[in-house]
């Protein structure tokens, strides 16, 4: 039973969230649809707006002349979204055995054997780099794919009677270099112009050039659609119609990377204020994260200061002196004399016993005797004022 694609809410678009950061790859090809072979196309996603003249898609040969390089596609600049698509092509992607190669530094020239002697194995590379790869096999024997992991043929979905017409990304940009990577696209051409076919079967994609792919994945092969899972209420945290269930989860938090601004750290899905792999706590709760606090565990400080966390930085007599340097904190003593030298100023230093405190009073560290003298005098002085009011 074929389920009809339309463009609502069962519009089964899939997309990575990351383009930007996205190394360029083979998204999606198309090399047979039923009928006439003039809708071929290669697309290649990556970061958007960028101009990717630097790479080449040679196509090898993997049928009786294997190695062969068959046609050469120049690649050019991305658009918004990051695609760049080749126009469409007529006859010129291989229907049999081949390998499309994404490469860097391409030396080479249409028709060039890299494999002479037809052994699976090129004997010469006129590249510098493979960016990206993909290969289709019609299973013949004695045929050859050439430097990719990613082979698919006829088991793939949607695929042509006897080889994958064509192929897509799904999530669009995945690179797993696996099999799984890939959906294989409508061998009855749906999507493209004129082929009156709107419908697609479960785990087939859209033929959807220099836009993003669509497709019915099953990507935990349950036998159901993903997007009528996601729709009953299964999670799809960045909305691109593919089971989180399905995709990588690095730090095993249960988010998974596109959701996931810290994807290496399994106790922060979100980088906050401290950033990845440090934590926002504030043990002292004193509004400040422990990762700025340099006194963590003192609410009264964020910084050591002269004193250092645990002891304000404060000065209570006025002397200049900060308390914890201050050997007489209470008493101004700016001069700090400790003249026994035990680390209290000598202005704190209890009296010797028998004496009054120091109270800044002359001879008042005497006791009683030492103001007796004071005291007489004191007395006579007013009791000779007090006589001379008399005989006033």
């Amino acid at each position: 039973m074929k389920i009809a694609l339309c463009s609502g809410a069962l519009a089964f678009s899939v997309a990575l969230s990351t383009a930007s950061a996205q190394s360029p790859v083979i998204n999606e090809f198309l090399a047979n649809v039923i009928g006439s072979d003039s809708f071929e196309f290669i697309e290649v996603f990556g970061p958007p707006n960028t101009d990717l003249s630097h790479l080449t898609i040679p196509q090898i040969e993997g049928d009786s002349a294997s190695g062969t390089i068959d046609s050469v596609f120049p690649v050019g600049t991305t658009d918004a979204e990051g695609f760049w698509v080749t126009e469409f092509l007529n006859n010129e992607i291989e229907n049999g055995t081949q390998t499309l190669l994404l490469v860097e530094g391409f030396s080479g020239a249409l028709g060039d054997d890299i494999d002479a002697n037809d052994d699976g194995i090129p004997d010469f590379t006129p590249w510098t780099r493979v960016v990206d790869s993909v290969g289709v096999t019609d299973g013949d024997a004695g045929d050859f794919n050439y430097l990719t992991q990613t082979i698919l043929d006829n088991t793939l979905p949607g695929t042509a009677p006897s080889t994958p017409g064509g192929g897509s990304r799904i999530p669009n940009g995945v690179d797993t270099d696996t099999v799984a990577d890939w959906l294989g696209n409508d061998f009855l051409g749906s999507g493209l112009a004129g082929s009156g076919d709107a419908t697609l079967e479960l785990h087939e994609a859209r033929n959807t050039p220099g836009t993003r792919n669509f497709g019915r994945p099953d990507c935990n092969g349950n036998g159901q659609d993903d997007v009528q899972e996601i729709l009953a209420g299964a999670a799809d945290c960045n909305s691109d119609q593919y089971l989180d269930a399905c995709q990588p989860d690095s730090d095993s938090d249960g988010t998974i990377d596109s959701c996931d601004e810290c994807p290496g750290d399994p106790a922060k899905t979100d980088a906050g204020v401290c950033g990845c792999g440090s934590s926002d706590d504030d043990n002292d709760a004193d509004g400040t994260p422990n990762c700025f606090d340099k006194c963590p565990d003192d609410p009264n400080k964020t910084d050591t200061g002269a004193c250092g966390c645990g002891s304000a930085d404060v000065d209570s007599d006025g002397d200049l002196i900060l308390d914890c340097n201050d050997n007489c904190p209470a008493v101004p003593n700016a001069d700090q004399a400790d003249g026994n030298v035990n680390g209290v100023g000598d202005v704190c230093e209890p009296p010797p016993a028998g004496q009054q405190d120091n109270c800044g009073i002359p001879m008042c560290g005497m006791g009683g005797f030492g103001l007796m003298p004071w005291m007489i005098g004191g007395l006579w002085v007013m009791r000779r004022r007090v006589r001379r009011g008399r005989h006033g």
